[in-house]
């Protein structure tokens, strides 16, 4: 489908974003989806920029900062577990 076209169908360019521009973008589930699909229409327009910015924080935050805060706590728990079952013996 040609750029102009998926413009059209998403209504990237009016302030009329269509619902279901908005359900694809707030479909996306990580980061590098969100880049397919900014690469798939690369502007979105004034009205849906917003969704966009908002979700490459979302996900550049569970990238860099919540997913190794999480490993972390995990691989400490998992030691600690380990531990206790030793000492248990």
């Amino acid at each position: 489908m040609p750029l102009t076209e998926r413009k059209l169908l998403f209504s990237t360019e009016t302030d009329q974003t269509t619902q279901v521009a908005q359900t694809l973008v707030h479909s996306v589930r990580s980061l590098s989806e969100l880049e397919w699909l900014v690469n798939i229409v690369p502007d979105w327009g004034p009205y849906m920029k917003p969704h966009i910015d908002y979700l490459h924080r979302k996900f550049q935050w569970i990238d860099e900062i919540a997913t190794p805060r999480i490993e972390h706590f995990l691989l400490r728990v998992i030691k600690a577990v380990k531990n206790k079952s030793v000492t248990a013996r």
